[in-house]
């Protein structure tokens, strides 16, 4: 006997199995199985996906689809979460222009607040690009005023370093504190942070150097909003790799160098290749960065790494 259910309704009483409709050929009042099912046969039984007491999402996942779905699926409509954090974005220099324009002599294309503006999204948080802004003191005064009502955390490129960021630096006391320092780590070295404003709203200044300002947004920032997110582990999937080629670093800092990360066929073990090393002058090479999916992180106290050796390998977007 054979009676129409639909699909996650209770079975009629005495029932222990399903023949799906496509299975199933009309032989006018009697239906022909095209197919064997057994007892069981599409059969879920109460509790299958999710039991009483069990953890159906839990504290830190992202809700996509399949969270939504399993959350409906337990009957919750609603649920607490980590909104994401509102971040700027705001570049400082006078030989900047936007991509939009043509740079005249002495004159480069912001390209900080549009990476740091993508590295920020790519971290989880609700970025706004501010773009340039002008190092006159009041109308830089009147751009922070701004971003520090609207945002929770504010980055400042082109900032960090130099005497041409004096005046820059000197505004930004003006709202609240604001340290800059040497941090031995390489590339980006010299970056400063403050909290400014009524609500004291945490404020990176981070180098004018693509790269460098990239790297450091990566160790030093990206965490921040890992964690505010409600992320028990804010800082990437770091593994060991073998060094395929030399590699330099600078002697008393902690190397963050671009690199390529692989594996081999055969073993499985875990090969990289540096992009960058200690020499400074590739340090400035944005095209390396886009290359890489990986930063090998090289221990302050060296400054030479052998081919053939073991490295920790931090992953990027690419793969992490």
């Amino acid at each position: 006997q054979t009676v129409r259910v639909d699909t996650g309704a209770p079975l009629p009483t005495l029932a222990d199995a399903v023949l799906p409709v496509g299975w199933a050929a009309p032989d006018g009042r009697q239906i022909v199985p095209t197919r064997t099912v057994r007892t069981g046969d599409y059969v879920r039984r109460i509790g299958d996906d999710v039991q009483p007491g069990d953890v159906a999402v839990r504290a830190g996942s992202i809700i996509g689809p399949a969270q939504v779905g399993l959350l409906a699926s337990v009957g919750r409509a609603k649920v607490l979460v980590h909104p994401k954090p509102r971040m700027s974005v705001i570049s400082v220099g006078d030989e900047l222009v936007d991509v939009d324009g043509r740079p005249g002599t002495g004159q480069v294309y912001d390209v900080n607040s549009y990476a740091l503006t993508a590295a920020g999204r790519d971290a989880g948080a609700d970025v706004h690009r501010v773009g340039i802004a002008s190092t006159e003191p009041s109308r830089l005064r009147e751009v922070l005023e701004g971003q520090l009502v609207r945002s929770e955390l504010v980055v400042v490129s082109g900032a960090a370093g130099g005497e041409a960021t004096t005046r820059i630096r000197q505004v930004m006391a003006e709202l609240g504190q604001i340290e800059v320092n040497r941090v031995a780590m390489h590339p980006g070295s010299v970056q400063g942070f403050g909290r400014l404003g009524r609500d004291e709203v945490p404020t990176f200044l981070l180098p004018s150097n693509p790269v460098s300002a990239l790297v450091v947004f990566e160790i030093m920032v990206r965490p921040l909003i890992r964690i505010a997110l409600g992320k028990r582990q804010p800082m990437r999937r770091t593994v060991r790799a073998r060094t395929v080629a030399p590699i330099s670093s600078v002697e008393g800092r902690r190397g963050y160098l671009r690199g390529q990360l692989m594996r081999d066929t055969d073993t499985g073990e875990y090969l990289v290749r540096a992009l960058g090393g200690a020499q400074g002058s590739s340090t400035h090479l944005l095209a390396s960065l886009a290359e890489a999916n990986c930063l090998v992180v090289i221990d302050p106290g060296v400054t030479a790494v052998r081919a053939g050796d073991e490295v920790d390998v931090m992953f990027l977007a690419q793969r992490g």
